[in-house]
């Protein structure tokens, strides 16, 4: 069952891992905000102080989360990194370096095509893209606007090589920077809703990811068969800037200050609350939460209204709601920190994990079973006795979970898996869980991260 959409702070994140673009990344973060992205993960690898500057705005309006990222051999670990982090934050999450342009070719917003394709399919964890890649026109204009109008030629057919917009909380590792493992029982589709394995290659129709290389950097095949001469290479690719008119539509219809337009309408903490607190208690009708919950006495009437509902509720109130329920916790977690008292927030986390718990009674699928466990490094130091009831459900879900995956059969796997790397990210995934399960009770034990050289 789908999560409510209004309990996420974002609903189409990017994510990009950044090192050397700082002439590009201000054209790519408006033009995926106007096409329908609302927040940005820059993992900064060394990029230097331009693209701090650059970036500095958007941080300072809640566009982008900065995170420094230092190192070489990184990427893969910056994306998981995002999805453990932001998985509850954001209800979509697509991963791109800055010379990658999702573009909706139907003129819609790049999130109304994820919503269409994604979210009434529970067994689905992402949708695969096709690329395009592109290169510098001929007699380009001295006022063409960046990348996107001074790149207008493309190669005829789509490439193999994919990006992806997932269901982070379906994701069970990112094992390259262009494909998604996802939870057993979980697999992806390309935009026609077909599942996506090895023998049905078919290009996307509503979205594409057009790529903008330098001749320099350019490896597609299609481009290298044409690099004998200048006009083999017109001939063999064509003209197209559909994404410089569908740039020029948005900013018609939803233009202006970018920075101003996220002010007025980003969601709220109190809107959430409200969402929170229906979602736990479907008869709470109260408008405006945030002040309801400023009193103790409210916030008392609420919480034992919780309990007695939660003894007689029917089954069917918690049957796959896993995912809804873990949201609700992290978000209950999120407004303790900087929104709500510390008794109401505490009040909001175990009811929450009661929540869970009366989920766990229900039957859960493997996808679900495995995100709970991924959570438990935050549940397991809390100080509520719902944990302890919690846990001792676990354990015995734990052994039916091995046997399951011991069992699974070749149907709940991915196809097109390079299996010695998808090994190693297994590993190096499993190990981070369980490494910040060990630091809960060796605090002084200082762990190097694995990363893919190891």
């Amino acid at each position: 069952m789908a999560v409510e959409k209004n309990l996420f702070k974002y609903n189409l994140a990017v994510v990009s891992f950044v090192s050397d673009a700082a002439d590009k990344i201000a054209e790519w973060l408006d033009y995926h905000f106007l096409a329908g992205a609302d927040h940005f993960y820059i993992y900064d690898n060394d990029g230097g102080d331009t693209i701090k500057e650059i970036l500095k705005p958007y941080v300072d309006a809640e566009i982008v989360t900065y995170i420094p990222c230092h190192g070489a051999n990184k990427k893969i670990l910056a994306y998981n990194d995002a999805v453990e982090k932001f998985k509850f934050e954001c209800r979509y999450m697509s991963f791109l370096d800055v010379d990658e342009f999702i573009f909706p070719r139907k003129n819609q917003s790049i999130l109304e095509v994820i919503d269409e394709i994604l979210s009434d399919k529970e067994s689905v964890g992402g949708i695969e893209l096709n690329r395009y890649t592109y290169m510098a026109g001929r007699n380009v204009s001295a006022d063409a606007e960046g990348v996107l109008e001074k790149m207008t030629r493309r190669g005829r057919k789509a490439t193999e090589i994919t990006n992806t917009a997932v269901n982070p909380r379906k994701v069970d590792f990112l094992y390259n920077t262009r494909y998604a493992s996802y939870f057993d029982g979980i697999f992806r589709i390309n935009d026609y809703s077909t599942k996506v394995t090895g023998g049905n290659f078919k290009v996307s129709e509503q979205l594409i990811v057009n790529s903008y290389k330098p001749e320099d950097k350019t490896k597609d095949n299609e481009l290298a068969d044409a690099n004998a001469s200048l006009s083999s290479f017109y001939r063999a690719n064509v003209f197209d800037d559909g994404i410089v008119r569908y740039r020029k539509t948005r900013r018609e219809n939803f233009g202006g200050e970018i920075i101003q337009t996220v002010a007025e309408n980003k969601i709220t903490d109190e809107q959430i609350l409200n969402v929170l607190a229906k979602t736990l208690l479907p008869s709470f009708d109260e408008v405006d939460a945030a002040e309801f919950f400023k009193s103790p006495e409210n916030q008392l009437k609420y919480f034992r209204a919780i309990g007695e509902f939660y003894v007689s509720a029917p089954d069917d109130f918690f049957q796959d709601k896993m995912e809804t329920f873990l949201t609700c916790f992290n978000v209950s977690s999120r407004l303790k920190k900087n929104f709500l008292n510390d008794v109401a927030g505490r009040f909001f986390e175990d009811a929450a994990l009661n929540a869970i718990c009366q989920t766990l009674c229900t039957e859960l699928s493997p996808a679900d079973s495995r995100l709970l466990i991924r959570e438990l490094p935050k549940i397991i130091p809390l100080p509520y006795k719902t944990v302890e009831i919690l846990l001792s459900i676990c354990a015995g879900m734990i052994d039916k979970m091995i046997e399951t995956a011991q069992n699974s059969s070749d149907a709940t796997k991915n196809d097109e898996i390079d299996e010695n790397e998808m090994a190693l990210w297994r590993k190096v995934t499993e190990l981070t869980y369980l490494q910040k399960l060990l630091k809960l009770y060796i605090p002084l034990v200082t762990f190097d991260v694995p990363t893919n050289k190891a």
